[in-house]
C-alpha cells in the first residue's frame, strides 16, 4: 500500500494503522535497466509478486514455492501492481513512482522501462494481450500500453484517485475503482472513454469481473463491505447486493469458475471467501498480517494472498480453506499469475505469422491468434494418437459397419460439452431444407446437426446443465450457415426443441438456466455477371446477395478451453446413415487455441446479432431463434486461461464476403499472376474467380480487399510456400472444375495461387502428393470428370510459371508428382446395404468421398480446418501446428493408410513414372559481387550410375558424371535459364528451371556470394 493510499484513507476516515508499504524510489523516475546474464527459467506456473519495501519482483513457482528461481527476485520501481501477457512471455510492474518495468518471464530479466503517468496504483491486461491499462492515482487518469511496442497510446480521465482496474472478459469494458469519488467509472475499450458512473461504498479499492462477465466485485475498505455490480439486464450497471466482510478489504480474487470470490481483509488479517450464486460470506479464512492482494491459479485450486506486513504469501487451498504459506519480499502488495512455456524453434509458424501480419493484423486476436501452451487432446488416453478424429475409420474395412472412429468423435463431442462450465459454441454448415442437396435431389437438405450428432449435442449439454452450480447458467450457441437463405430450416422451432431435449429429466428451473441462441446466416456483395458464350455475350442485372458466402467453420468449442475442428459436417446420412460414408477429420485441442476459436465465433455473432430479421426473399442476412430470456450472445468469454501444454498453435480463420469490407491496416499485396484466363474455363467475368484471382467486383471490391480479411487463405499459400522438401494434400478437392458439372452456387475455376506456389515448388524439387474424392460422381464431393484435368491445370501453371515447354513440364511432374483419388481398401467401392441404399446396384454410386482438409509440409507442420484449397467464399476456420512428433501420428493414424489404398488410383506418381532420372541433387550459384557472369553448379545422378550430358541454358553443353558436380560460367551472364540433363546410357532427360540474380538465385538450392 502505496504513501499516498494511506493519506487518502486517514482523510477518509480509516485508521490505516502502521505505514506498511513505502515506495523507496523517487516519483517521475524510471528505473535504469540493469544489465543481466538471462538464464532459461523452467516451463511452469509461476506467481509474480511485487515488493514495495525493497522495489523488487519475486518470481515463485507454484510447483515448489520455497526453491529458488533463476533471476528471482528482479529489481523494478516501487511496485504496486503486476499483471502478466496472456501468452505468459511479459510480466508488467506498475509503480507508484510512474514507471512501468517490463520483465521476460522466460529469462526473468528486466527488459525496458519507461513512464507513464504519477502514482500507479493498479494495472490490468486486455483479455486479448493487446494493451493494458494502468491508472494513475495522483492524474485521475487512466494510461494505455500497448503491449506490442510497451508504448502509452492514450489516457482516460476517470473519477478522483482511480485506484484497480479490471477488464471484462468481453474485451470492450473496464472498471475502474475511484478511490475518493466512491464510485466505479465504466470505460468503453473501443472509445477510451467513461460511458459509466456507479456509486459504490466508502473508499473503494480492488475490483474484479467473474468470467462469464455478469458482475463486478469492488471492496469498500472505509465500510467494510463489498458491492456487487450487475453488468447485464434491468439493472445494468447498479449494485445489486452489498455483502458485509472483514475489517478495511482492499483485495479481491474470483475463482476461475466464477463460484466464490476471496476478499483480503487488510485490518482483520482475514480473508472473506463470498459464494457467488447467493452473494453471502460462506467461510472466512485466517492468513497473516495485512492481507493486501491475491490472486486465484488457473486451474483454481489455490487463491494465494500478499501479507504484506508479514513478507509472505499464503496459498488458500480452494476445496478445504487450508492455508500454508512462503516468504517474499518486503511488503508484498500486487499479485500475477502467468505460465512460462519452452519454446522450441517454428520456422514454419514464424513464416506464416509474418505474413499474416502483413496482410490481415488488424485482425490478429479476432480472426486469426498465435498462442502457447497449448495441447493436443487425445479422445482415448490410451491412443495418443486419438487428437486425430478420422472418420470412418475404416482402412482396409469394406464394408464399413462398426466405424470405430465415427464412435470416437461422437463420444469426444459428448465428453467435451459434459464438461462446460459456462458456454457451449457450436458451427457449422447448414444445407437448404427444401429437398435437394450439394447435388438437387440425391439428399433432403439438413439445416442443423440431425440423427446421432444432435444426440452427441444434446447429451453432452444435458450432463454440463445439470451439473451447474446453484444459480449458475449455461450458454449455447448455434451457428449454421446457410447457403440458400430463403430456405433455411426453422431456427427458432431447434432452439425451442434444443431446450426441451437437453432439460428433460431435470427439473422445470433448469429450462430458465439454459440460454440458448439458433443463427442461421448468408452474407454476401453485388455483383454483375457477364456469360460469354463464343459470340454472344449475356449480361445479367446486378444482384444483390448473389455471391453468396456462408458460415463454413465446423466448430465445438467449449469454455474457451476445449476445441474441435476439421471438416465434418453435423450431417448423420451423409456419415452414418449409409453403406458409403464420407472420410473426413477433425482434430481435438485445449488451451488458449480454443479461446482463439471462440474469437473467431465471437467476431461472427457480432455480425449475426446487429443484422436484422431476414425477409422471406432475402439472400443476405440472419434467421435467428432465442429460448426466453437469452436475447443475442453476441460474446462468450474465454473463461479458462489455463495452459495444459506446450504446443504452439495458430489459429486461422476468415469471413468470406459480406462481413467486412478489408483491414484497414493491411500493407499485403496481390503477387503477380499471368495468364488468369487459365482459371475459368467458362470465362464468366465479375463472378467470384476475380477475388481470388486479381480481378474485382462490379461493386468495386479489389481481390486484394478480400484477401486481407480471409487471413486462413493466406495462411495455407504462405505455409505452402514454407515447404523445403515434401507437400501433401488430403482435400475434397484442389480445382474447381468447370468441365460440366456446375451447380448454382459451384465455383468454376482454380486458385492460381495455390497452383502456382505447388509449380515453383515442384521446380525447386520439392515433392507434392495429392488425393482427393473421386471425380465424376453424383455425390458432388467432386466436380471434376478426371484427375487428367487437375493434372492438366498443374501442367499449364508450371509452364506459366518457370518458361518450361510441355514436354519438360510433364518431365517435371513425373519427377515430383503424385496425384491419385481416394480409397480405403482394395475395392473401387464401398460394399453393404443401410437404409434402403444397396451399393453395387446401378443407381446408387458408392465410390468414395473425401472431405478432409489437410495440408502437410516437410513432415514438420500441417493445417487442419475447414478451409478447402479449392476456391471458395465461405466463413471458415482451421489450426496450423508445428510438431514433428505430432506430424508423425497424422502419418501414422492417416496420410500412410490413406495412400497405401490410393496410390493404385495414381495417375502420376514420382516413385515409379517414366521420366524420373537423372534426378537433379543440387543446383548452386557462385558469384562475386561485382561480376557480370555467374557460375553454377549441377549435381546430379543417373539411373545406372552412368555419364549425362548437361545442356546449359546459354547454348553451351558439357559433360559430367553420376555423383559429381558438373561446372559452368554462363557466357549470357544473369537471367533466366533451362538445365536440361540427358542420361547417356538410358536416354532420359530432365529438366531444371533457373533464375540468376546478383540477389540470388530462383530454384536454386544453394548460393554462394564470393
Amino acid at each position: 500500500m502505496s504513501v499516498l493510499c494511506i493519506l487518502t484513507l486517514a482523510v477518509l476516515g480509516l485508521a490505516a494503522g502502521p505505514q506498511v508499504r513505502a515506495a523507496s524510489a523517487s516519483a517521475g523516475t524510471a528505473p535504469a535497466v540493469p544489465a543481466a546474464t538471462a538464464q532459461a527459467v523452467p516451463p511452469g506456473t509461476y506467481l509474480y509478486v511485487g515488493n514495495s519495501g525493497d522495489n523488487t519482483l519475486s518470481v515463485v513457482n507454484t510447483a515448489n514455492p520455497t526453491a529458488a528461481v533463476p533471476g528471482s527476485p528482479i529489481s523494478v520501481g516501487a511496485p504496486e501492481a503486476v499483471a502478466v501477457t496472456p501468452d505468459g512471455t511479459k510480466a508488467y510492474v506498475v509503480g507508484n513512482n510512474g514507471g512501468i518495468s517490463v520483465v521476460d518471464t522466460a529469462s526473468d530479466t528486466l527488459t525496458s522501462s519507461l513512464l507513464s503517468g504519477p502514482g500507479h496504483l493498479g494495472i490490468a491486461m486486455a483479455v486479448d494481450g493487446r494493451h493494458a491499462y494502468i491508472t494513475n492515482s495522483r492524474a485521475d487518469t487512466v494510461s494505455v500500453l500497448d503491449t506490442s511496442t510497451d508504448t502509452i497510446t492514450g489516457t482516460i480521465p476517470v473519477g478522483h484517485n482511480p485506484y484497480g482496474v479490471a477488464a471484462a472478459p468481453d474485451g470492450r469494458h473496464l472498471y475502474v475503482t475511484d478511490n475518493v469519488s466512491n464510485s466505479v467509472s465504466v470505460i468503453d475499450t473501443e472509445t477510451n472513454a467513461v460511458t459509466d458512473t456507479i456509486a459504490v461504498g466508502v473508499a473503494p479499492i480492488g475490483v474484479a469481473v467473474t468470467p462469464d462477465g455478469s458482475k463486478v466485485y469492488v471492496p469498500d475498505a472505509t465500510s467494510g463491505t463489498v458491492s456487487v455490480i450487475a453488468t447485464a439486464g434491468a439493472k445494468k450497471n447498479e449494485v445489486v447486493a452489498t455483502v458485509p466482510v472483514g475489517t478495511q478489504p482492499f483485495g479481491v480474487a474470483i475463482t476461475p469458475d466464477g463460484s466464490h470470490a476471496y476478499v483480503e481483509n487488510f485490518g482483520g488479517n482475514t480473508v472473506s471467501v463470498i459464494a457467488t450464486a447467493g452473494d453471502t460470506v460462506s467461510s472466512t479464512v485466517t492468513v497473516q498480517t495485512h492481507p493486501y492482494a491475491a490472486v486465484a491459479s488457473p486451474d483454481g485450486s489455490r487463491v494465494y494472498v500478499g501479507n504484506s506486513n508479514s513478507d509472505s504469501v499464503s496459498a488458500i487451498d480452494t476445496a478445504t480453506g487450508a492455508v500454508s504459506s512462503f516468504p517474499v519480499g518486503v511488503h508484498p502488495g500486487g499479485l500475477a499469475i502467468g505460465r512460462v512455456v519452452t519454446k522450441a524453434k517454428t520456422p514454419y509458424l514464424d513464416a506464416v505469422q509474418a505474413q499474416l501480419r502483413q496482410s490481415s493484423p488488424g485482425l490478429e486476436h479476432t480472426v486469426w491468434e498465435r498462442t502457447d501452451g497449448n495441447a493436443l487432446d487425445p479422445a482415448d488416453p490410451a491412443d495418443p494418437t486419438s487428437w486425430i478424429l478420422d472418420v470412418p475409420g475404416c482402412f482396409d474395412k469394406n464394408p464399413c459397419k462398426d466405424r470405430p472412429g465415427m464412435t470416437r468423435f461422437l463420444g469426444k463431442i459428448v465428453a467435451n460439452l459434459s464438461a462446460a462450465k459456462h458456454t457451449i459454441d457450436i458451427s457449422a454448415l447448414g444445407l437448404p431444407e427444401f429437398p435437394g442437396s450439394l447435388r438437387f435431389g440425391i439428399v433432403p437438405g439438413i439445416a442443423f446437426p440431425d440423427g446421432d450428432y444432435y444426440k452427441s449435442i444434446v447429451q453432452g449439454a444435458h450432463n454440463a446443465l445439470a451439473n451447474q452450480p446453484a444459480g449458475g447458467h449455461l450458454q449455447v450457441r448455434f451457428l449454421m450457415g446457410a447457403g440458400y437463405l430463403p430456405f433455411s430450416g426453422d431456427a427458432p422451432g431447434y432452439a425451442t426443441k434444443f431446450v426441451k431435449d437437453v432439460t428433460a429429466g431435470l427439473s422445470a428451473g433448469y429450462a430458465q438456466r439454459l440460454w440458448v441462441n439458433v443463427a442461421e446466416m448468408t452474407t454476401s456483395a453485388a455483383v454483375t455477371i457477364k456469360i460469354y458464350t463464343g459470340p454472344h455475350t449475356v449480361v445479367l442485372p446486378t444482384i444483390s446477395g448473389a455471391t453468396p458466402s456462408w458460415n463454413h467453420s465446423k466448430l465445438y468449442v467449449v469454455d474457451g478451453h476445449t476445441a474441435l475442428t476439421g471438416g465434418i459436417n453435423p450431417f448423420s446420412q451423409q456419415y452414418i446413415d449409409t453403406p458409403k460414408p464420407v472420410t473426413d477429420m477433425m482434430i481435438a485441442l485445449k488451451g488458449p487455441a480454443a479461446s482463439s476459436a471462440g474469437k473467431f465465433l465471437n467476431r461472427m455473432w457480432q455480425w449475426v446479432c446487429a443484422q436484422p430479421k431476414a425477409r422471406s426473399g432475402d439472400m443476405q442476412g440472419v434467421w435467428i431463434g432465442a429460448n426466453s430470456g437469452a436475447g443475442c450472445l453476441q460474446h462468450f468469454p474465454a473463461t479458462d486461461t489455463a495452459t495444459p501444454g506446450n504446443e504452439p498453435v495458430l489459429s486461422v480463420a476468415s469471413l468470406g464476403v459480406g462481413v467486412q469490407a478489408d483491414d484497414p491496416a493491411s500493407t499485403f499485396q496481390l503477387p503477380a499472376i499471368t495468364d488468369v484466363q487459365q482459371a475459368n474455363c467458362l470465362a464468366l467475368t465479375g463472378s467470384f474467380k476475380d477475388l481470388i484471382n486479381n480481378g474485382k467486383w462490379a461493386t468495386g471490391t479489389e481481390a486484394r480487399d478480400f484477401y486481407t480479411v480471409n487471413p486462413d487463405l493466406v495462411a495455407q499459400h504462405a505455409l505452402i510456400e514454407a515447404a523445403k522438401s515434401s507437400i501433401i494434400l488430403s482435400q475434397q478437392d484442389v480445382f474447381g472444375g468447370c468441365y460440366g458439372k456446375l451447380p448454382f452456387y459451384r465455383l468454376p475455376y482454380m486458385d492460381l495461387q495455390l497452383f502456382d506456389d505447388l509449380a515453383r515448388k515442384m521446380a525447386q524439387g520439392v515433392k507434392v502428393r495429392i488425393v482427393v474424392s473421386t471425380p465424376r460422381q453424383p455425390d458432388d464431393y467432386s466436380v471434376l470428370d478426371s484427375l487428367e484435368q487437375e493434372e492438366e491445370g498443374l501442367r499449364q501453371r508450371i509452364m506459366v510459371v518457370t518458361g518450361m515447354d510441355e514436354s519438360q513440364a510433364t518431365q517435371l511432374m513425373h519427377r515430383t508428382l503424385q496425384l491419385a483419388s481416394l480409397r480405403t481398401s482394395e475395392g473401387s467401392t464401398w460394399e453393404g446395404k443401410q437404409n434402403g441404399i444397396t451399393c453395387k446396384q446401378g443407381s446408387d454410386s458408392c465410390t468414395y468421398a473425401l472431405h478432409t482438409k489437410l495440408v502437410m509440409v516437410d513432415d514438420k507442420a500441417f493445417y487442419i480446418g475447414s478451409r478447402n484449397l479449392y476456391s471458395a467464399m465461405e466463413q471458415d476456420h482451421g489450426y496450423i501446428i508445428e510438431d514433428a512428433a505430432a506430424a508423425q501420428q497424422l502419418h501414422q493414424k492417416f496420410l500412410d493408410p490413406e495412400w497405401k489404398f490410393s496410390k493404385d488410383t495414381a495417375i502420376v506418381d514420382w516413385t515409379t513414372a517414366s521420366g524420373t532420372w537423372p534426378r537433379v541433387d543440387s543446383v548452386i550459384q557462385l558469384w562475386a559481387p561485382d561480376a557480370d557472369q555467374p557460375t553454377v553448379e549441377v549435381g546430379a545422378t543417373t539411373q545406372k550410375g552412368g555419364a549425362y550430358t548437361v545442356e546449359w541454358g546459354d547454348g553451351t553443353s558439357s559433360d559430367g558424371e553420376s555423383g559429381q558436380v558438373a561446372s559452368h560460367l554462363y557466357s549470357e551472364g544473369f537471367g533466366s535459364y533451362v538445365i536440361t540433363l540427358h542420361d547417356k546410357t538410358t536416354g532420359d532427360f530432365s529438366t531444371q528451371t533457373v533464375i540468376l540474380t546478383k540477389q540470388g538465385c530462383t530454384f536454386c538450392t544453394g548460393n554462394d556470394p564470393h
